[in-house]
């Protein structure tokens, strides 16, 4: 009802909307009122994908009480770029009352301190509880840095999220930034300064958390910048804040020495409940791996999630690696290898492959973790065969303790038998409640499942995503959805259910993300425009998409 009678999507609404309204699905006999009701719930929602900032845009959102505002709108060099006059509308978001979410994600627009001063002026917006902001790329230095710390002053806000990646920024300007800790009401944190011109110093001020402290998650994105051990050192030092349960520190494309990796095993020592520490291509080896691990001594971790892709990993390395999934209080772990290399000492067999390695050192002792619930295991472009998908498959069927699985082997060698190896373990584990597969990029083709039996069934519990290269684009779909449903063919399992469903992973998929973004973008664009369908209610509301006169 909600997703045919309006032309704004349903997941547009904020969680707590669709919390209030999700008891009226599946009753008939109210289709009229929710038809009503969503009418004028879409009115509190504006979102843009093409269209820039405009001041009649936000005197109806005044007018109407809008919560939910979100401009996405990505530059780049075939359209128009946003100026800084065109985000002088913002100034008039500050005299709202009733504005709670705010996303303004405005990259590679060239916008530099300018934007930054602009966006500044929401600072009189006292109704923000969360505020998202992307200026990638913007040519933005310490001034534009030091205008955004005038946002402080915001007295509710309980969630703050700037990306800043690929600008100027050094220690001054980070020095800036940090003020934002001040915020009075603020639990939730994200930094992104991935590839700016900050060194340690900078990293100093970032890990100066006022006291009292407040923040309970915090989120640093210091990806490619010039940290070396005392950066780290400060770093580590978060493990000391006590309100701090969940942190996030992307350290990749980072050169980390041993003591450096001997220092970020110590958050074995601290209270922290969620730790994601990104490592990939920081030059690690076995000997790094082994401070690690140090990390199965934690005794309050329930979730930690450790990338290393794109490193040398041995057989003692993924020893280590497996020896964190023994943590007592541990119940969901998240590995990526993505693109890892496996230093074998000697491989005199042509048919090992160093994939297969990988998944026979990794794989099969996970078992052993009985405490663990939720698994996401990543292990893209390893080479892994046929031979490796038979290990992994036996290994899945005897893990009778996981509730939750994600497993990515996208970009390998399977063919149709190793697919076979996985779904029979698929099969086996009806104790699973979330299983999520991504099978893209291997070496079977939709004509290799036509020489099986094909059942045209669609269960719901269970996704695998798959893709192939064919000329003929009808004939690929069709062969595409005959390889599906026999990789699906007898996963249904009664009562289980996805989270979600996608045709990339979480820790590999930013290639893949950039390019969905654009399809997405384009589909939300559509959705808001007037449905040809709608009532003439509907379609005399005017110009506007999602705001209307009723």
């Amino acid at each position: 009802v909600f997703y045919l009678s309006s032309p704004m999507r349903f997941g547009d609404l904020p969680i707590e909307v669709i919390r209030s309204i999700a008891s009226f699905i599946g009753w008939l006999c109210l289709t009229p009122v929710c038809r009503r009701f969503w009418q004028a719930l879409r009115l509190k929602c504006i979102r843009r994908v093409k269209e820039p900032p405009s001041i009649a845009l936000f005197e109806k959102a005044l007018c109407h009480g809008v919560i939910s505002i979100t401009f996405q709108l990505k530059g780049c060099d075939t359209e128009p770029r946003l100026t800084t006059t065109q985000l002088a509308p913002l100034t008039i978001l500050s005299q709202s009352t009733t504005l709670n979410f705010l996303t303004l994600h405005f990259p590679n627009h060239n916008l530099g301190n300018g934007g930054c001063t602009q966006i500044a002026s929401l600072a009189q917006c006292r109704s923000l509880t969360s505020l998202s902001i992307d200026l990638t790329f913007n040519s933005i230095n310490d001034l534009g840095a030091h205008e955004l710390q005038a946002l402080r002053t915001l007295p509710h806000l309980m969630q703050l999220n700037i990306d800043l990646k690929e600008n100027e920024i050094g220690n001054g300007g980070v020095k800036g930034l940090v003020q934002l800790y001040n915020l009075p009401s603020l639990t939730n944190c994200s930094l992104g300064l991935a590839y700016n011109i900050f060194d340690c110093e900078g990293v100093k001020f970032l890990c100066e958390v006022p006291q009292p402290p407040k923040l309970r998650s915090l989120t640093l994105d210091l990806t490619g910048n010039a940290i070396d051990d005392d950066g780290i050192q400060h770093l580590c030092a978060l493990r000391l804040v006590p309100t701090l349960t969940a942190l996030h520190l992307n350290l990749s494309n980072v050169d980390l020495s041993e003591e450096a990796m001997q220092m970020l095993g110590g958050f074995a020592d601290c209270s922290l409940q969620h730790l994601n520490l990104n490592l990939g291509q920081s030059n690690i080896d076995d000997e790094g791996l082994k401070y690690i691990s140090t990390l199965r001594n934690a005794t309050h971790l329930q979730s930690l999630s450790l990338n290393v892709m794109e490193n040398c990993v041995g057989t003692e390395g993924l020893r280590y690696l497996r020896a964190l999934a023994q943590i007592d209080s541990l119940k969901t772990l998240t590995l990526c290898l993505s693109s890892v290399t496996h230093m074998a000492d000697v491989v005199s067999d042509d048919d090992i492959f160093p994939g297969n390695l990988i998944v026979s050192d990794l794989a099969t002792p996970l078992n052993l973790a009985t405490n663990l619930q939720c698994l996401h295991l990543c292990l893209k472009d390893t080479g892994i065969d046929d031979k490796g998908a038979y290990i992994l498959a036996d290994s899945i069927s005897k893990a009778t303790h996981l509730r939750r699985l994600n497993l990515c082997l996208i970009g390998n060698l399977l063919t149709v038998k190793g697919c076979t190896f996985l779904r029979d373990s698929f099969i086996k584990a009806t104790w699973l409640q979330s299983l999520c597969a991504y099978l893209k990029d291997n070496e079977f083709r939709p004509s290799d499942a036509n020489k099986l039996d094909v059942q045209q069934q669609s269960p719901t519990s269970t996704s695998i995503c798959t893709q192939a290269d064919e000329s003929d684009v009808q004939e690929q779909t069709q062969d595409q959805q005959k390889q599906d449903c026999w990789l699906l063919d007898g996963l249904q399992l009664p009562h289980k259910q996805i989270d979600f469903v996608t045709n990339y992973c979480e820790c590999c998929g930013v290639e893949s993300d950039s390019e969905l973004s654009d399809t997405d973008a384009d589909d939300d664009d559509e959705s808001l425009e007037p449905d040809s369908t709608s009532s003439d209610a509907d379609s005399q509301n005017g110009d506007d998409h999602s705001l209307g006169e009723d």
